[in-house]
């Protein structure tokens, strides 16, 4: 047991004292913060210029195409206050064209005579990326026209909108003992989804950097130094020790800023009963994998050969995230279920679980039991294979040879 705090002890501080741990701890709650609110954020940004939009029509949508226009310039600004769009009549479809390629014009709404029934209009442009654009121009025509059909049916407007108000729905969440406190959807999706987007990411840079670390000492032949101290298993659990406590360090750093944040911003959006559920599931999560990863630094003698291998298990851990709509939406069914009790996806399922509120203390306490022995095995399955392999060099190992050393 000395030995193996010993490496971790080595392991540990070597590694927490590099530039590119640093690094990657103060930029990763940055690249988090600008891949899930930076998109939404430029999405709402109002647009910088006025833009000029045709508008075909006849002279029967005249009262219609002028609700519209004044519709259009009371709900949609530029960033400087101005409308968000000029438009100008056009006779025809070939003039509007000949607007639009010498760019008088950035595109044109050509409207159907009897819209009031059929509901037809056509927009052309020369780009449609803007989907803000013409989603604008879309709902402000579709709100216009429903209230000309509503005028021509005799029936009040302003009436409609009153019966159309909405209601207010307040959501309140249960305790175990029936005590309610208002409900907070956010904070127990969030946090759980952060823990789930951090776990990926530290498993799959210290993963790296643990079979890059395996790879090395065994090619270039020190670690039969290093065996002839220690056994393989000491050597590896060790390392993956060590390892470990860099990624609980990351964690312990993340969750402190939050907190900070959290308590000075008043946001509302921990929920700390969590945590403790949360990061056990990330430090079983993380020895589960980082086993996987120092076991195939054994086999391989080249970075480019542990690829192929590392993108296998990448997409198994990426699984909870290309299903996660359907997990979100159903997290008590059986599918969800069942995938919780798969030891790969089981940290970032019972993670996301847990934010959802649907997971039982029986539950956590049974797949944090597997967890747990799926861990020790792989463990002494890599410390194994890792004694089997460590003085072959410049032999390609087959899968017929790892199953064999496997069962044996």
């Amino acid at each position: 047991m000395t030995q193996i705090i010993k490496i971790a002890k080595w392991e540990y501080l070597n590694r927490v004292k590099t530039k590119l741990f640093i690094i990657t701890t103060l930029l990763l709650p940055v690249l988090f913060a600008l891949i899930s609110i930076l998109p939404t954020w430029l999405a709402t940004l109002d647009p910088e210029k006025t833009s000029k939009i045709g508008l075909i029509y006849g002279s029967k949508q005249t009262a219609l195409i002028n609700d519209f226009k004044i519709l259009v310039q009371n709900q949609y600004k530029t960033k400087n206050g101005m409308p968000e769009f000029s438009f100008v009549g056009v006779d025809n479809d070939q003039n509007a064209l000949s607007k639009i390629l010498d760019k008088t014009i950035q595109g044109y709404l050509s409207v159907s005579p009897n819209i009031l029934d059929s509901g037809q209009v056509e927009y052309y442009s020369l780009s449609l990326s803007n989907i803000r654009q013409y989603s604008n121009l879309k709902n402000a025509l579709q709100n216009t026209v429903i209230n000309h059909r509503l005028d021509r049916a005799g029936i009040d407007v302003s009436l409609i909108k009153q019966l159309n108000e909405n209601i207010g729905f307040k959501t309140f969440e249960l305790d175990e003992d029936g005590s309610s406190k208002i409900g907070n959807k956010i904070a127990d999706i969030v946090v759980p989804m952060i823990f789930v987007f951090v776990l990926f990411m530290i498993i799959f840079t210290s993963g790296q950097l643990l079979l890059r670390s395996v790879m090395e000492e065994r090619t270039s032949r020190t670690i039969e130094l290093l065996l002839s101290t220690v056994n393989p298993l000491q050597l590896m659990t060790g390392k993956i020790l060590g390892l470990g406590l860099l990624g609980v360090t990351q964690m312990i750093i993340y969750v402190l800023t939050a907190f900070i944040a959290n308590h000075y911003k008043n946001w509302g959006v921990l929920e700390y009963s969590q945590i403790p559920v949360l990061l056990i599931y990330f430090l079983l999560g993380y020895l589960f994998y980082a086993s996987i990863f120092a076991m195939i630094g054994t086999f391989f003698s080249s970075e480019q050969e542990a690829q192929q291998s590392t993108s296998i298990i990448s997409f198994i851990a990426i699984l909870p995230f290309i299903f996660g709509s359907y997990f979100i939406s159903n997290p008590s069914s059986y599918l969800t279920t069942v995938f919780s009790y798969i030891p790969p996806l089981t940290p970032f399922m019972m993670i996301m679980r847990i934010g959802m509120g649907t997971v039982e203390t029986l539950e956590i306490i049974y797949t944090s039991f597997l967890l747990v022995i799926s861990c020790i095995l792989m463990l002494k399955l890599s410390g194994k294979l890792f004694k089997v392999t460590i003085l072959m060099y410049g032999k390609r190992i087959s899968i017929k040879e790892i199953y064999k050393w496997t069962i044996t």
